[in-house]
């Protein structure tokens, strides 16, 4: 599926294509990324538009209880108004209850029904009311049932492009190290040939950079997210409980390494609406938060930008959900700003 959405998201190039197969292959990754970009953020309008209507639903039901609640409050009080006004007429309780006489119950009756006559129209107009708000709570489960199954599907457009994102990145990479070998290789027999030539056995050593450890990338500021990731800006978007969302989600496979955006200090975290989360003390002064960790990788301790701290997963309250790392920011230590520019900046 992966390789069927590749196929579509670039137009035909044959003739570029055959004059520079890397340009095409850059090409191809640059698109599968904007288009998964594009679905992370439609997932997460998905979501958002959901939490609103659960929001909606809630004060509807809210507004059914007060409102029969007002509705049984009125009969009540028509029912003492009844009795008051009987008693102050000057009649006998008893005979409102339990009187034989004829006349005495056709005036009780009328005085009655004169009585309830408001409250009974009242509680009328709030039973219409009511009704009409149940239609409505209705509705809203309709929408909140066709809203699940939009989240799902976009859930799953989402993985499939990331799928094709990945494909595109392994395609670029298998051409590049193809294309270093060739290149290599012309080079090799260029050397020889000069060599030969010149009867003189002439070579410059090429040293190669050893193991890295845990070190898989490098930079003032490193992309938390180290493989194929999509993400949106949906910061400041209704989340559970009344929550606005604090960060970026990014999106990616379950085991996808993260590593430190920065030198300096991780603590270790578990439970809670993060899960397995990490807050790390950076060198340049700011704190940063990952969370919903598949796993980690070792302990609390002062790490280097690139380290890997941990993998992607979808703990704490995003279990069930897509895998992905929710991304803070917080300058200086306080509180959390957009962090949707410096990751699309850097990732």
């Amino acid at each position: 599926m992966a390789v069927a959405a590749l196929a579509l998201l670039l137009p035909a190039q044959a003739a570029t294509a055959a004059r520079d197969p890397l340009a095409e292959a850059e090409a191809r990754v640059t698109a599968a990324r904007r288009a998964a970009n594009e679905a992370a953020q439609d997932y997460e309008e998905a979501q958002t538009r959901y939490w609103v209507l659960q929001d909606d639903i809630e004060q509807t039901r809210a507004a059914i209880g007060q409102i029969e609640s007002s509705a049984a409050g009125l009969r009540s009080l028509a029912q003492q108004r009844a009795v008051e006004a009987y008693t102050d007429s000057g009649l006998e309780i008893d005979a409102l209850v339990d009187g034989d006489d004829v006349l005495d119950a056709r005036r009780r009756n009328e005085l009655l029904e004169r009585v309830n006559e408001d409250g009974d129209n009242a509680v009328a107009r709030l039973g219409a009311l009511t009704e009409d708000l149940r239609v409505q709570e209705a509705n809203l489960n309709n929408q909140i049932a066709e809203q699940e199954q939009l989240v799902e599907q976009l859930k799953q457009r989402e993985a499939d492009l990331r799928d094709a994102v990945a494909a595109a990145e392994r395609a670029e990479a298998e051409l590049r190290e193809r294309l270093e070998r060739e290149r290599k290789a012309r080079e090799y027999q260029e050397r020889l040939r000069r060599a030969r030539a010149a009867a003189a056995a002439s070579s410059s050593g090429r040293g190669s950079a050893g193991g890295a450890g845990q070190i898989i990338a490098t930079g003032n500021w490193v992309c938390p997210v180290q493989g194929g990731a999509s993400f949106g800006d949906s910061w400041g978007a209704p989340r559970s409980g009344g929550r606005r969302h604090q960060g970026v989600d990014m999106m990616a496979s379950t085991g996808t390494p993260l590593v430190a955006v920065v030198s300096g200090s991780i603590q270790l975290r578990t439970g809670g609406l993060g899960g397995n989360a990490i807050w790390l003390s950076g060198s340049d002064g700011n704190t940063y938060y990952y969370a919903h960790l598949d796993d980690f990788a070792g302990g609390a301790r002062s790490v280097s930008a690139g380290e890997k701290i941990g993998t992607v997963g979808n703990t704490g309250n995003a279990r069930g959900g897509a895998s992905h790392l929710h991304f803070e920011i917080h300058p200086g230590g306080g509180r959390a700003i957009n962090p949707y520019p410096t990751v699309r900046a850097n990732c």
